[in-house]
């Protein structure tokens, strides 16, 4: 095809599976899987382009989006222009038209049979030739077929940047010429998905008067999938007949998601608690399915650094939740319809995908419940002490956190807490430093000046310039929560230990001894008298005392 750029690793991958050897019961057959949008079709077409030669019984294209049109197809591929193991003259009924060309694929002449959008594996059971010199190649959205159905998968993913840039510039013969930064951030925008590059490259080959900048600032627009490059204005046609509109794309897959069904209310569910997660970055399955085995009283769990304990709010008592294994079958029934695509252990949201179903069916809870559920694992691996735990998910924290910051609100406050306080543990201070800024800012707002989370926050600031050793700024910090924590609590609470003990250890840093002894020694009788004697925060105070 005239526009067909890169996939040479796929197309070598379906050759190799063509060429395998036939077993008794089990014709080779090959699964291209993906997205809608993504280009198995184009795959396909391009494979039969170059290898087409080599099945000498010829190609037969079946399309089995619409499973009752499939007797007939086939029926067609015996006609005297393709099989000829049949004439119209005969006026044989439709059944025995197809029972002869069903006949003919299971003698030894090597042929291509390709099942195109063959969504159910039972169409393939049901029409698929078992001996004979037959190959077949499917394209799906599926992505869970069965290896007993003797199916090797061979997942597309989207183009690859280079692959994304000769694309857009093929299509686009702009003068002067489309740049490689400019068709970068366009593919950027675009999930480097080929239908929507198609659709970008052949509007702006039509709309010369909208400048790739321009373009660029449209698709930035939170509602990208209504530009009208993305709805198939200019462009005439697409080599695969593919509808010009990337949202009715993945309507197709997600109509089949029947809110009737419990298990498909729940997979739309989970899929709404996907979308608010970082695109095209690996969810692990057990993150993901927590989101919707968890309901609302999900915790405001967040971390108060402290140099001797951590001040940690418990969580909710959670209610009643959909069972594991419905769980289970919610996301398995994504991957069936093409909306995520899996690993063995996470799956992965194409950005255009969580636009669609952000814009389709908004579900506000979903972000809530995202956020809540991250504030609670981000609490979890922190107080884990092993700051490696959270690295995994520091793309999903960073893209919740500034999600929730565009709001400004209380929940927003608390992940960027959490987030701060993870980076600062992997040594990150600079990218700390704004968050725990912005956190302070926000419950100043929120709350007033005078509140115990404004005294968390002061702290957690504090104890990351103390890093940085900016101690004057750290001080005046530590002295403001503790007078909080004091007007709050009371003289004896362990909040108040707790903040004694951080001025303290500033002050014992900066040679301020005599000042930092009667601090040591508050914080000390505190923890006897909240604790007991025999208390680990006591034994943390008698060390910093001594």
């Amino acid at each position: 095809m005239a526009h067909f750029v890169g996939r040479e690793a796929e197309l070598q991958q379906l050759a190799r599976i063509m060429a395998e050897r036939a077993t008794a019961a089990i014709t080779p057959t090959a699964a291209t899987t993906g997205l809608g949008g993504v280009g198995k079709t184009s795959l396909a077409t391009e494979f039969v382009h170059r290898y087409g030669q080599f099945f000498a019984g010829g190609v037969f294209w079946l399309s089995c989006a619409d499973p009752r049109n499939i007797p007939s197809e086939i029926a067609q591929c015996g006609g005297a222009d393709c099989l000829n193991v049949y004439t119209e003259a005969m006026g044989l009924p439709l059944v025995e038209q197809m029972q002869r060309v069903l006949g003919a694929w299971k003698s030894p002449m090597p042929r291509l049979l390709v099942f195109d959008n063959c969504e159910d594996p039972q169409i393939l059971r049901d029409w698929r030739p078992t001996t004979g010199g037959c190959r077949v190649l499917v394209t799906s959205r599926n992505t869970t077929w069965n290896a007993n159905d003797g199916v090797q998968v061979a997942p597309l993913g989207v183009l690859s940047a280079a692959e994304s840039v000769a694309l857009l510039q093929r299509l686009a013969p702009l003068v002067p010429p489309l740049s490689d930064a400019d068709a970068q951030a366009i593919a950027v925008e675009l999930g480097r998905l080929p239908l929507a590059l198609h659709l970008a490259g052949s509007f702006l080959a039509s709309y010369r008067s909208v400048t790739p900048a321009a373009f660029l600032g449209q698709l930035r627009d939170p509602k990208l999938l209504e530009h009208p490059a993305l709805t198939g204005r200019g462009t005439d046609w697409l080599p695969t007949a593919h509808d010009r509109h990337v949202a009715r794309t993945f309507a197709l897959s997600y109509d089949r998601l029947d809110p009737a069904d419990p298990i498909d209310a729940l997979a739309r569910r989970l899929l709404a608690c996907a979308a608010c997660f970082a695109p095209s970055e690996p969810i692990p399955h057990d993150l993901l399915l927590r989101m919707v085995g968890q309901g609302s009283g999900i915790g405001d769990q967040e971390l108060r650094s402290a140099s001797e304990d951590a001040a940690l709010l418990a969580p909710s008592p959670q209610p009643l939740a959909p069972s594991p294994l419905d769980c289970e079958d919610a996301l398995r029934r994504l991957h069936t319809v093409g909306l995520l695509e899996p690993t063995a252990q996470t799956s992965t949201i194409h950005r255009l995908v969580a636009r669609f179903v952000q814009g389709s069916n908004p579900n506000p809870r979903a972000q809530t419940v995202v956020e809540q559920v991250m504030i609670d694992v981000a609490y979890e691996l922190l107080t884990a002490g092993y700051p490696v735990l959270l690295i995994e998910l520091q793309p999903h924290l960073r893209f919740i956190t500034a999600t929730a910051l565009e709001r400004g609100d209380a929940q927003a406050a608390t992940l960027a807490n959490n987030l701060a306080s993870h980076l600062k543990d992997v040594g990150e201070y600079a990218a700390a430093r704004p968050l725990h800024e912005r956190a302070l800012a926000i419950r100043e707002t929120v709350y007033g000046a005078n509140h115990p989370l404004v005294a968390t926050s002061l702290n957690n600031l504090a104890l990351l310039l103390y890093a940085l050793g900016e101690y004057a700024a750290a001080r005046s910090l530590y002295e403001r929560a503790l007078a909080i924590d004091e007007t709050v609590y009371g003289a004896n609470h362990p909040s108040v230990a707790t903040s004694l003990n951080n001025l303290a250890l500033l002050l014992d840093a900066l040679g301020e001894y005599a000042a930092a002894r009667p601090l040591y020694e508050r914080a000390l009788a505190i923890c006897e008298t909240v604790y007991g004697a025999e208390h680990p925060s006591v034994a943390t105070s008698l060390n910093n005392l001594a």
